[in-house]
């Protein structure tokens, strides 16, 4: 594939992604708002100690499915049976261990009516992993669009029969049936997006290929996911499942951000870069151009929602969840690290260097371990502050890898992270300073926040021209380069 071509594809895949994002999140978020506003913090608290488990199955039972497929050379149908099968396989083992374990996990969180969420979503394990390796076939030749259609339509269907269900009282139990329907919605679209019958057949010779990339990326992906939710384990085990829920809540705001902001760019991370793996040049220069467009939109989103989450968290979820904007005005501050580490893992991967990719992981896991038991016992909001100083502390070492296994260094990532995180400074700053202002002005608390944000976007725009107008251009011109293809493609169609 040419270079032009490779622009052409990843740029038709990231607005693809990005469509599939925005309509999808803003669905996820709807459907969240309203579910929040009918059920309570112990209600989300419980299903979030049985989601921990349920994503571990999913990771364990995927067992790198995805990245093999996307980051395999040549992909025959032999190979591709194989992995389906061995998918399958797993997905019925991890789901019978999950429904069987479910009993003893409750007990050892104290919380017994976890057992019978766990063991219904259990099921959900095998299902899933029967469209796993269709859609990895399918985005592997970039079809993010088939992916977009399936994102939707799922989240549509499962949240309009989780909000049926909450308002006729099911409690916990409402997530539950949204969790299914967007499984079964999912995997009929899978199917229908890459109509391949896999062959009655298993080449073990052929498994054992990947195998080893598969088990590193495997436990990358287990660490990684623990890292963002061993949290709730620890809060989970020392406070009510109420806290959970309040916890989880506050991330809300963060993970809509992360989902418009980094996930497109990141989804066609690894099938990009690891097209470029030889080429080390290539390599760098591609990853800074992803890491400087995604910061440019996320640190400020992030700060400014940090500033606005008190005018935004209880409007939306409603006054249950007041508990949660310190919180969540904490985790605000972990912009710089949340980017950085986002695209860490996918890019060892795609220069094949899973075993690094997993040392880096672990090692976040253990301080978030670490610093999370030690910060517990004194709330929830000692336990995001803990995590916010590990996510800085990380930097260093996560360079320092970086650098070691790719030839990415420091210099690459400061140039493309220190401009947005400036400008994002200056933003926040004047939003503050001019609030009291605005709050004496305006009574309208949405009022208000529009020209919170107006005065965000001028400070931020004007910051980002004023400190770093080299960095504007090399920007703008990132964006141009990949999306000059597009745009010749559609005036070619057009003529």
């Amino acid at each position: 594939m040419s270079p032009s071509e490779l622009k052409l594809k990843t740029f038709h895949s990231v607005l693809w992604t990005t469509l599939r994002i925005g309509f999808g999140s803003a669905l996820t978020f709807g459907v969240f708002a309203v579910l929040a506003r009918v059920l309570t913090p112990a209600a989300f608290g419980l299903y979030a100690l049985a989601g921990l488990v349920l994503e571990v199955g999913r990771v364990l039972s995927m067992a790198g499915i995805e990245d093999a497929v996307t980051q395999a050379r040549q992909l025959d149908e032999e190979l591709a049976s194989t992995i389906f099968w061995v998918n399958a396989a797993l997905g019925v083992l991890v789901g019978a261990s999950m429904w069987m374990l479910a009993p003893v996990y409750a007990r050892i969180i104290g919380e017994p009516e976890v057992a019978p969420v766990l063991k219904y979503l259990s099921a959900l394990i095998p299902l899933a992993s029967l469209g796993n390796v269709h859609m990895a076939r399918r985005l592997r030749e970039f079809g993010h669009r088939s992916l977009a259609v399936r994102t939707v339509a799922s989240t549509m269907l499962g949240g309009l029969a989780g909000i049926g269900a909450a308002l006729s009282g099911w409690g916990v139990w409402s997530l539950v049936v949204q969790a299914t329907l967007v499984e079964l919605s999912g995997l009929c679209f899978a199917w229908t997006a890459f109509p391949w019958r896999p062959r009655l057949h298993v080449s073990f010779a052929r498994m054992r290929e990947i195998s080893g990339f598969s088990a590193s990326i495997t436990l990358a992906l287990l660490l990684r996911m623990l890292l963002a939710r061993v949290q709730d384990l620890i809060i989970g085990g020392w406070l009510p499942p109420a806290a959970v829920g309040t916890y989880r809540v506050a991330w809300r705001f963060h993970e809509l951000i992360s989902q418009v902001t980094l996930f497109p760019i990141m989804t066609v991370s690894l099938v990009t870069l690891s097209r470029l793996q030889d080429d080390r040049t290539a390599f760098s220069n591609a990853y800074g151009r992803m890491l400087g467009i995604t910061s440019i939109v996320t640190i400020p989103a992030m700060l400014g929602f940090g500033v606005l989450a008190g005018d935004l968290v209880v409007p939306v979820f409603g006054a249950q969840w007041a508990a949660s904007v310190p919180i969540a005005q904490i985790l605000s501050l972990m912009s710089v690290p949340f980017v950085l580490g986002y695209f860490v893992g996918p890019t060892l991967a795609a220069a094949g260097r899973s075993r690094a990719s997993v040392q880096v992981a672990a090692a976040q896991l253990a301080a978030t371990v670490i610093v999370s038991l030690a910060a517990v016992r004194f709330g929830v909001e000692a336990v995001a502050a803990g995590y916010v100083i590990r996510g800085y502390a990380m930097i260093p070492y996560q360079i320092g890898v970086l650098k070691r296994e790719t030839g990415i260094g420091g210099a690459i990532v400061c140039r493309n992270m220190l401009p947005p995180l400036a400008a994002s400074l200056l933003m926040a700053a004047a939003m503050v300073a001019l609030r009291p202002a605005i709050e004496g002005v305006v009574s309208m608390a949405a009022l208000r926040v529009a020209l919170e944000l107006l005065v965000g976007t001028v400070a931020y725009g004007g910051g980002l021209l004023l400190l770093a107008p080299r960095f504007v251009r090399s920007s703008l011109l990132a964006v141009r380069s990949v999306a000059a293809p597009f745009g010749r493609l559609s005036r070619a169609e057009n003529a």
